[in-house]
């Protein structure tokens, strides 16, 4: 997919990515997740899904576009 080829040609780079599909931003080495201006989380998807916060919210929202992976369909 397009981002997966984004993410290849950034390789070793630092490289911000702006997204609110987070089936992307899971593919990020770090998440920062803003509310109103404000930093309230960052970490790996794994870690901020662990936390149950924002994120994981979030991210059960957005789960029914997600397959097996977490890759936006």
């Amino acid at each position: 997919d397009v981002f997966r080829r984004f993410l290849t040609m950034a390789g070793g780079r630092t490289t911000v990515v702006v997204s609110h599909r987070l089936g992307s931003a899971r593919l990020c080495d770090r998440i920062l997740v803003l509310e109103e201006g404000r930093l309230i989380e960052n970490g790996t998807h794994d870690e901020l899904l662990a936390r149950a916060g924002a994120y994981a919210h979030m991210w059960a929202l957005q789960a029914q576009w997600y397959g097996d992976e977490g890759d936006a369909q």
